[in-house]
């Protein structure tokens, strides 16, 4: 964790220009999860914190280790001026859908089978 994540999680706004003045890595990630310091930020709600980190370069749509972006940060801190900022500089939700469903396996007569390679009854009826 740079100095930069840890201004933009605590909201330190002296820390936040000093590191961005020193021109601080904003697409740094943490090496745990994946955390830059716009997502760190966009966690806690922080929308004033989120728009130097922008300007400076910081990507609206990165994302952690296990896909979550800032807009899903911002969206479950409850605050909708971070939501507003993320959504006004490009921020998308595109997550690719996933069907809760999938199609069961049939064999060569259409039955429903619990695995492709299993063999088919004949006298199973037909759906």
């Amino acid at each position: 964790m740079t100095a930069l994540h840890w201004a933009a999680m605590k909201n330190d706004p002296t820390s936040r220009r000093r590191s961005l003045y020193a021109s601080a890595n904003v697409k740094a990630t943490t090496r745990i999860g994946g955390y830059t310091p716009l997502i760190l930020a966009a966690q806690q709600g922080y929308a004033a914190v989120m728009e130097p980190l922008i300007k400076a370069g910081a990507d609206v749509n990165a994302k952690t280790a296990n896909g979550t972006t800032p807009l899903m940060f911002a969206a479950a801190s409850g605050n909708s001026d971070a939501v507003r900022v993320l959504l006004d500089r490009g921020a998308t939700d595109r997550r690719r859908r996933v069907d809760a469903r999938p199609e069961r396996a049939r064999c060569s007569r259409r039955h429903p089978v619990a695995r492709p390679s299993s063999n088919c009854s004949p006298l199973a009826a037909p759906i």
